[in-house]
Parts: C-alpha cells; sequence; structure tokens
C-alpha cells in the first residue's frame, strides 16, 4: 500500500506546487491589467493607493512585490507627466523616493534590477516631457536646464545598470 500512496502524494504536490505559480502568475497578471486600466482611465491616486496597501500584505512572492513596485513607480511617473505643472515635482519625488526606499530595504533581491529600470525611466519621462514641452512652445529655452539634468539622469543611471548588468550576467550562468 505505501508504494501506491508516494506516487499519488508525489503527483499531489507537484499538482499543488504548479498551481501555486500559476495561480500567483495570474494574480500578477490581474494587478497589472486592473493598475493599466486605471491609469489609462487616469486614476493615478487610486492605482497608488491600490498599490501601496497590496505591498503592505504579507505573503507577497517577490516576484510580485517587484510587479507592484513596477508597476507604482510607472503609475507615478505617468502621473506626473500628466499633473498640472505646479504638482509634477512632488510626484517625481515620491516616484525616486518609492525605489529607493526598495533599494535600501531589499538590497539583495535578485530582481532588484527591475525596480532599477523603472526607476531610470521616470528621468527618462520627465527628460522627454520637457522636450516636448518646448517643442509645443510651452516651455522657453532657458528653462530647459531641468529637462538636460532629467535627461542626463536617466542616461548615468541606465548606464551603471547596464554597466552592472554586463559583470552579472556572465557570472549568473
Amino acid at each position: 500500500m505505501y508504494h501506491r500512496v508516494v506516487p499519488w502524494l508525489a503527483s499531489l504536490l507537484v499538482l499543488a506546487l504548479v498551481g501555486r505559480g500559476w495561480s500567483q502568475n495570474v494574480g500578477s497578471q490581474r494587478d497589472s491589467t486592473f493598475l493599466a486600466g486605471l491609469r489609462e482611465r487616469q486614476l493615478y491616486a487610486l492605482a497608488e493607493n491600490y498599490c501601496a496597501d497590496r505591498l503592505k500584505r504579507t505573503g507577497l512572492s517577490e516576484r510580485e512585490r517587484t510587479e507592484l513596485l513596477v508597476e507604482w513607480i510607472r503609475t507615478l511617473a505617468t502621473h506626473a507627466v500628466n499633473a498640472p505643472p505646479a504638482e509634477r515635482p512632488a510626484v517625481w519625488q515620491k516616484s525616486r523616493a518609492v525605489a529607493d526606499d526598495e533599494l535600501r530595504s531589499n538590497p539583495a533581491s535578485p530582481r532588484l534590477w527591475l525596480v532599477r529600470f523603472q526607476d531610470a525611466l521616470a528621468p527618462l519621462a520627465r527628460g522627454e516631457l520637457g522636450r516636448q514641452e518646448f517643442e509645443a512652445g510651452a516651455l522657453a529655452a532657458e528653462n530647459l536646464e531641468p529637462t538636460r539634468e532629467a535627461l542626463a539622469e536617466a542616461a548615468r543611471l541606465l548606464e551603471r545598470l547596464g554597466e552592472e548588468l554586463a559583470r552579472e550576467i556572465p557570472l549568473r550562468r
């Protein structure tokens, strides 16, 4: 009887693990789809609160946590791009703070490069917005310095990340 139970238990265990991975993947896809819909409708505060609340929960896998952080930073950057000019600096700052908090609190995470990449895209979006405003005539040439600084910051962050990945990828094979 023992030899009949062991394969059955092993099969059940494999099924449970596969199901758990599938349900986590479906859950994170649902989060991404939900948050994309909120951003599309410009419900940024709702999306930001959703990410913050979900991240407070325990039991999130590292993958789910990383995906929520990436979505939160993306939401903040999109919010800043679409906010009135007077409100943008606070939203840009919050975007950086979310990434910096994670970089400090979880420096050993193997998925941290995703957060760092999304963090680098935020100043790139800020620089692109400044360029578009300049081309549209809403920003004077003498006010382009913050745009240049944002683009330089994005380039610096992306270059540093690229160098680190170029070193790390061969080591992890």
